[in-house]
């Protein structure tokens, strides 16, 4: 006795002093390295969490307005269908209303067909309220080499732009067809009368933009005799969307933003935006990953590719890592004062520990309830007496009607409510003796022990539909909920929890057949 008396002490002192501090130093580096991990890998999801939103926000906003493009310019088309050939004034009106709402649009347009045999007629028409009018060629303006296009073809100049930017003024007049970005799209649009867009192009006034445009034709009419015929019975609309302007104002500096629209002409057609690519990259983040997506449009008249990256770097974690090595410190802190009492407490918490696991075993998490586990060996229990004692007993499914429908309307919180306040009621109408268990989903299954007879159990079914049938309070909203109930009896339906349980469901089912929020009786 005495020996044991010495050694204890002893033992723990060497505990405390080789030991106990290894152990404690080996806790606070393995708890540590564990606890950086797992915060760094919940910071680096937090940051995809937040880019990917970023992402969506930014597509969203670009969609939004190539959807108004679209809109704006199927307007346009059909007001230059309907307006009168001169009427230049009501035009200008009509484009200062539709453009009102929308920033990133940077001007509307509008271009007529002109025959090489109109064209000195044409001019002479336009110069009556734009005396120095006439039909130029792009590189006249820009006093660029462009090929020469043929003088039999028909002209395509410029008659209407809005607003009336000084910086575009130059432009007036210009031929469209002798534009080398479009050109092309330019003839592809005339032969399908839809809207077509070109690549992204520098404008002549600075920045870069794209166009999308639409042919127009109408019926041949007369013109008003002295007024000058600016639109024709041929013209295009053209819609000038400055690239960047596309994107939001407030786009976070980290990220690197591309735009590719188009996908027709050779010049380039790819703007980045803003041009932080590089800025990110050599900042660097060792070990941090590189998170990147591309959106597309989806629009056939603007096919655009939208793109973003993001270099995740070590200062987007700072704040993470310092609430990490407090929360080490912590944890070193409450080990070094708990040591003493370590054993006892590892003891009491095994203990309820094993209490909890055993209850959560055998029973609902949501309604705790009985699970199918306890529910069997209360069957056999119940099988146990009567083959002693005689003692008959019941089996009762309760289905819960529509329970998908509460589910869909109403949501899954408001599902699981229902359930535990049904199963509650239900509890509430049976003796001690009997048991109530949660099968699987808005399936519960009663085992009522000691009954004389089928009605009986029929009086506790009557019981139990009655207290579901109440109505249940969920926030603002009253949830009526019913219930279907089958009934089986032993020895009459069978004799083991199985063959029981399956008389009862298809009892329960029959009350279902019947109009449900009903109880039917296992045939036997």
């Amino acid at each position: 006795m005495s020996t044991k008396t010495q050694d204890t002490p002893v033992f723990r002192s060497r505990l405390r002093s080789r030991r106990g501090f290894a152990l404690l130093i080996a806790l606070l580096v393995g708890l540590g390295a564990f606890a950086i991990h797992m915060v760094v890998s919940a910071e680096i999801r937090r940051a995809e969490l937040k880019f990917e939103a970023e992402v969506q926000a930014v597509a969203d906003n670009v969609k939004r307005k190539l959807h108004a493009n679209e809109a704006v310019l199927s307007g346009f088309v059909a007001f230059l269908q309907a307006v009168e050939r001169h009427d230049l004034a009501a035009t200008r009106r009509y484009a200062q209303a539709a453009l009102a709402p929308f920033e990133h649009i940077y001007m509307l347009e509008v271009a007529r067909r002109v025959l090489p045999e109109e064209q000195a007629d044409f001019e002479h028409s336009l110069q009556t309220s734009r005396p120095d009018f006439r039909i130029r060629s792009f590189g006249e303006v820009t006093r660029r080499d462009y090929p020469q296009r043929s003088s039999e073809r028909a002209s395509w100049p410029i008659v209407f732009l809005h607003p009336p930017l000084p910086a575009a003024e130059a432009i007036h007049g210009v031929d469209v067809a002798t534009v080398p970005h479009v050109d092309a799209i330019l003839s592809a649009a005339t032969a399908t009368r839809s809207a077509w867009t070109t690549p992204i192009f520098e404008m002549l006034e600075g920045g870069r933009a794209y166009i999308l445009l639409q042919a127009i034709e109408r019926s041949a009419e007369g013109d008003s005799r002295n007024k000058p015929n600016y639109f024709g019975n041929q013209m295009v609309a053209l819609m000038l969307v400055r690239v960047e302007s596309l994107l939001p104002e407030n786009i976070d500096p980290g990220l690197a933003v591309s735009l590719r629209v188009g996908n027709v002409g050779g010049i380039p057609d790819e703007i980045m935006i803003p041009e932080t690519r590089e800025s990110a990259m050599r900042a660097g983040a060792f070990l941090l990953p590189v998170f990147s997506r591309s959106v597309s449009s989806g629009s056939l008249s603007q096919p655009l590719q939208l793109s973003m990256t993001r270099q995740l770097r070590w200062q987007d974690l700072a704040n993470s890592g310092f609430i990490l090595l407090m929360i080490g410190i912590c944890i070193v802190l409450v080990l070094a004062s708990f040591n003493i009492y370590q054993q006892i407490g590892t003891m009491h918490t095994a203990a309820e520990e094993h209490e909890r696991a055993e209850h959560q075993a055998m029973h609902d998490a949501l309604t705790g309830l009985p699970n199918r586990h306890l529910l069997a060996d209360r069957v056999r229990q119940a099988v146990h007496r009567w083959e002693r004692h005689g003692s008959h007993f019941a089996v009762l499914v309760v289905d819960l009607d529509y329970f998908k429908d509460i589910n869909d309307s109403y949501g899954h919180e408001a599902g699981d409510r229902v359930l535990g306040v049904t199963a509650s009621r239900m509890a509430t109408q049976l003796r001690a003796s009997d048991t109530i268990a949660r099968f699987g989903g808005d399936e519960f299954i009663i085992i009522l022990t000691d009954i004389l007879s089928a009605a009986d159990a029929e009086g506790v079914a009557e019981k139990v539909r009655c207290a579901v049938a109440q109505p249940i309070s969920i926030g603002r909203h009253e949830i009526s909920v019913t219930c279907s109930l089958g009934i089986s009896l032993c020895p009459d339906d069978g004799i083991d929890f199985n063959t029981l349980r399956h008389a009862a469901d298809l009892a329960m089912y029959e009350a279902k057949g019947h109009g449900r929020n009903t109880i039917a009786v296992a045939h036997g």
